[in-house]
């Protein structure tokens, strides 16, 4: 991947945080928010919630129909509304088992069958209380092929409670606790996918188990690890130590229905947090398959949100917040309802708080710290709070798959049902489809070039596609030269190679090689592309390999070759232009990336493969200005890494260079001694200017990414070094697991390098940020005033620091108006002394007096303010910069506009057709609107809201003529009429217009 080497227009963003999640989503029922009465049903409570992969919303509960309550599904629509085509044509279905019944938990099958558990009652006495099953199709209707009529019930002999469901293949596994009065024990059941118990399972597909013979212990919550054995996790009490409250319990059931000795050496294990009662009420399994759970604890006031992360082992995970505890006060009486775990380890526990009234309280934890995350809620503190009614109550989480949106659903307190959305890092304003980006480059003006299904296309500043541009260039990989032209690489006829150059506006430069396209080969047999870069003389370096026979595709000899500005090979580039290595060994070369030093030098960089043992070395080579290898590099000019044994596959893929010219190396490491699918390790490395491993980066000059951080194949495809050192590596994660399309992964960490690289904790609180599984194909990003990725069907833009992303002065309006979209909510903060608007001129233009102008609007869906021109103030004719303070625009995290930004915009009077000229074009345009009373468009020239008289005046004064005589004025067309414009005197004066159209300097 071609990366440059200065950027400096980031040297302001260095110190910023990615921007803070958490805030509402107002395209989620406007404000983030919907509170629904259920049809034909009162005293609505979600206790469980599930985001299907469209966006779809299924929320678990009880509702009470008629005088008793009953198990409640009901599903929602992406925007929040209810989704009619679910139950019986309301959004809604019920399920009766008994008197009263309440859902708790919801798992969704792989066939989209929707499993939800909970307890029903049959009325007050012993064993009235038993674990409840039902399982509904995907539309709500009841599954008859499960029990017979879609529900059970499990009878345990005195009450019991079922608070969690797990699935495992056909098998369904309901955990919660047996009520024995003082007493408690921990549950489990497992069905088979007909509704019966699984009698292979402790025989009668039961299994109970306390803590001790005098203690009272529940579960409320389980998960199933990578081994299928059973956590669950609740509180335990000792009652012969009356001094000893409830404290967090954990137990791990394997698949043959034993406590597993493995956990904490019998199964079971507890936690003390205070001196008062400690309840776990949610656990989860996270990448590294460590155990988190969440709940709430005795603080020195009141309860507090709390959690602990543990190994397999049972052993508290020291690396989570020092001790493996954590805790947060919100000010109020807390409990955590539900816990959801983000694709990078993230932790964000759910429940409510008192703190100044009830509401829902989110908590984000950093996974790689156990801190509270510093990107999420106002301030960047980890805690977003949510109002929603009454008293807010009883909240379960979950993900939105698409774009890792965190869904809430609980109560307002009034007995209506409340379902909540806030944003993830992920900018929702930038959204297009332009198939799957592997390259991105940002352009002076804004706008992006990239590359997507084979063809360089160009967006415009807001995502959307730029129409001006052809966007049909051909080419895999682009470079821009220093004169703003595009140079393209792509597959050529008969297996060469070709290199084309357009222009800026994407037309083919005929001054490159004649036509704008350079054909050429390695030399004999076959050429393989697959990176170019643009050095500082505006010549192209292309690399790759050359083969005579086979593989071809799985390497050959390594080859470099630079292309002239004219475009020409190269002649004082190794004498022609091509330097072809030979492939010594019997091993081949893939080469993958190249990038050009500060100096001047060709740094290539992939493998060295050896068909019959499978095993390769990274491998890099430098090469002179002169074309020459750099024997000042390596060993005379190449250098290898191998990061392990013998049989290792160690591959390059992406290069960079930090400020002291070192080369930071990023790609792919496997130990294939053992096993072909053991997993595949991404790494960084920091070589010297030698190309020796640089000892002073972690120790021995290699960070390599341990497996269970993204999937079984992880890969850093690029690297970037910002201006204060730090390493942004872009993670690509594959697994073959077809079954858990979740492994496929891509993400980003902030590196801080060092004696010991760890991750940057300003980024996303502890440095690595995985993007949802939609943008697994992801193979590039950008970083500019916030971070793009290419992904599987749009390009997703990660907020930095608030920033402009898109401006267009409104020409038509009355009054006139700039319109500006920001990235992020900046209302509140907007006033007039924000802009300085002036004309550009010599000398310098005073500034339009702040008093022409004012905050008209500002949309928190979309982020966009409109600025509108007062007192129907019209500019004087000419090109107008906008400048955006710094210090006076912040978003609702208090962050500053990443340095003043400038903006422009051009205005004459009488251009309707916006091309910088008046001439007959505008004519047209108005003769064609002319006499068309409430008509208010191009041709209003003075923003009366009219097309009239006084428009041609204008069009006249920028001609510096008079109007002809009333009786030559253009009349109104007639439906099926060609408007006629001027008499013959006046068409006399156009015909000259036309021939010779003034231009814009000319008025100015």
């Amino acid at each position: 991947m071609n990366i440059a080497f200065q950027r400096t227009a980031l040297d302001a963003l260095e110190p910023r945080r990615l921007l803070s999640a958490g805030d509402l989503d107002f395209s989620f029922s406007e404000d983030g928010k919907q509170v629904l009465d259920l049809p034909g049903m009162t005293n609505e409570m979600a206790h469980a919630a599930t985001v299907l992969s469209d966006g779809k919303i299924v929320v678990a509960g009880r509702a009470q129909v008629g005088s008793e309550l009953d198990f409640m599904v009901a599903r929602l629509l992406p925007n929040g509304d209810i989704d009619t085509s679910f139950g019986g044509g309301d959004g809604v279905t019920t399920i009766d088992f008994q008197v009263n019944d309440e859902a708790l938990d919801i798992a969704i099958a792989g066939n989209g069958r929707i499993v939800v558990v909970g307890t029903s009652s049959s009325g007050s006495g012993a064993n009235t209380r038993q674990f409840a099953v039902a399982r509904f199709l995907a539309n709500g209707a009841v599954d008859p092929t499960f029990s017979g009529d879609g529900k059970t019930l499990i009878d345990w002999g005195v009450n019991a409670d079922a608070q969690a469901v797990a699935l495992s293949g056909s098998g369904i596994y309901v955990g919660g606790y047996k009520d024995l009065g003082a007493t408690g024990q921990f549950a489990l059941a497992r069905l088979l996918s007909n509704g019966s118990l699984d009698t292979t399972y402790s025989t009668d597909g039961k299994v109970f188990f306390g803590f001790g013979g005098n203690n009272d212990s529940r579960c409320y919550d389980i998960a199933l690890d990578p081994d299928d054995r059973v956590v669950m996790v609740g509180y335990d009490r000792n009652l012969s130590s009356p001094a000893t409250g409830r404290n967090f319990a954990y137990a791990v059931v394997g698949t043959n229905a034993l406590l597993d000795p493995a956990f904490s050496g019998d199964g079971l294990a507890v936690t003390d947090f205070s001196s008062g009662n400690d309840e776990a009420r949610a656990v989860g399994i996270d990448p590294e398959f460590r155990i988190v759970v969440g709940g709430f604890s005795d603080g020195a006031v009141n309860n507090d949100f709390v959690a602990t992360r543990l190994t397999l082992t049972g052993s508290l995970d020291s690396s989570f917040n020092g001790d493996g505890r954590f805790v947060a006060d919100l000010g109020g009486v807390e409990a955590v309802d539900d816990l959801v775990i983000h694709p990078d380890g993230d932790i964000t526990l759910v429940g409510q708080t008192s703190a100044g009234a009830f509401r829902a309280g989110l908590v984000r934890i950093a996974g790689g710290s156990g801190n509270l995350s510093t990107t999420f809620g106002d301030g960047g503190d980890g805690i977003q709070l949510i109002d929603f009614g009454v008293i807010d109550d009883g909240f379960a989480v979950a993900l939105d798959p698409r774009d890792l949106r965190t869904v809430v659903a609980g109560t307002d307190g009034s007995g209506k049902l409340a379902v909540g959305r806030v944003h993830d890092l992920i900018d929702q304003n930038f959204p297009n489809s332009n198939g799957v980006v592997t390259q991105m480059h940002r352009l002076p003006d804004g706008k992006m070039l990239v590359v997507s299904a084979g063809v360089v296309k160009r967006l415009n500043i807001d995502g959307t596609l730029d129409t001006t541009f052809p966007n049909n260039l051909p080419g895999f990989r682009f470079g821009v030269d220093s004169q703003g032209r595009i140079l393209t690489l792509d597959n050529g006829p008969g297996l060469t190679i070709v290199v084309r150059r357009f222009r800026a506006d994407g037309a083919p430069d005929n001054t490159f090689s004649g036509d704008g396209a350079f054909d050429f080969a390695f030399g004999a047999g076959n050429s393989v592309p697959k990176d170019l870069a643009v050095d500082s003389s505006d010549r192209a370096v292309i690399v790759g390999w050359r083969y005579l026979l086979s593989p071809g595709t799985d390497g050959g000899d390594p080859a470099i070759a630079r292309i002239t500005a004219f475009g020409t090979l190269d002649a004082s580039f190794d004498g022609d232009g091509i330097n072809v290595l030979s492939a010594t060994g019997g091993r081949l070369h893939r080469i993958l990336d190249v990038a050009i030093t500060p100096d001047g030098k060709s740094v290539m960089a992939g493998e060295r493969f050896n068909p019959l043992t499978l095993d390769s070395d990274a491998q890099l080579y430098r090469f002179n200005s002169n074309g020459n290898l750099d024997a000042s590099f390596g060993a005379l000019g190449s250098v290898e890494l191998n990061f392990g044994t013998v049989s290792t596959v160690d591959v390059a893929e992406s290069l960079a260079f930090d400020a002291a010219g070192r080369i930071l190396v990023g790609g792919r490491t496997q130990d294939v001694i053992l096993s072909t699918a053991t997993p595949t390790n991404g790494f960084v490395a920091r070589l010297t200017l030698s190309g020796a491993q640089d000892n002073t980066f972690d120790g021995d000059g290699v960070k390599i990414f341990a497996q269970k951080d993204l999937s079984r194949i992880d890969s850093v495809r690029q690297l970037q070094v910002l201006a204060d050192g730090t390493i942004l590596a872009f993670v690509r994660g594959d697994d073959p697991d077809p079954d858990d399309p979740l492994k496929d992964r891509t993400g980003l960490r902030k590196l801080i390098p060092g004696s010991t690289v760890v991750g940057d904790p300003t980024f996303d609180g502890d440095g690595f940020w995985v993007a949802p599984p939609s943008m697994k194909l992801a193979e590039s990003f950008l970083l500019d005033s916030a971070i793009y990725l290419g992904a599987g069907a749009r390009i997703v833009r990660l907020n930095i620091d608030p920033c402009i992303v898109g401006f267009d002065f409104l020409f038509e309006t009355q009054p006139l108006k700039l319109e500006v979209k920001f990235n992020d909510d900046v209302g509140d903060s907007l006033a007039s002394t924000d802009l300085v608007i002036r004309r550009v001129a010599n000398p310098p233009a005073p500034a339009i007096p702040q008093s022409q102008y004012s905050v008209e609007s500002f949309n928190r869906a979309s982020n966009t303010a409109v600025f509108a021109f007062t007192n129907g103030f019209i500019p004087v004719d000419g090109n107008y910069t906008v400048t955006f303070s710094n210090t006076g625009i912040t978003n609702r995290q208090n962050m500053q506009l990443a340095g003043d930004l400038v903006q422009d915009f051009f205005f004459l009077q009488g251009d309707a057709n916006r091309d910088r000229r008046v001439d007959i074009a505008d004519f047209a345009i108005l003769a064609g609107r002319f006499n068309q009373p409430g008509t208010f468009s191009q041709g209003n020239f003075n923003y009366s809201g009219n097309v009239d008289i006084a428009d041609f005046s204008i069009l006249a004064n920028q001609f510096n003529k008079s109007l002809p005589a009333p009786g030559d004025l253009p009349r109104p067309v007639r439906p099926g009429q060609a408007p006629t414009l001027f008499s013959s005197r006046a068409d006399t004066e156009l015909d000259r217009l036309q021939r010779q159209p003034l231009r814009i300097e000319e008025l100015l």
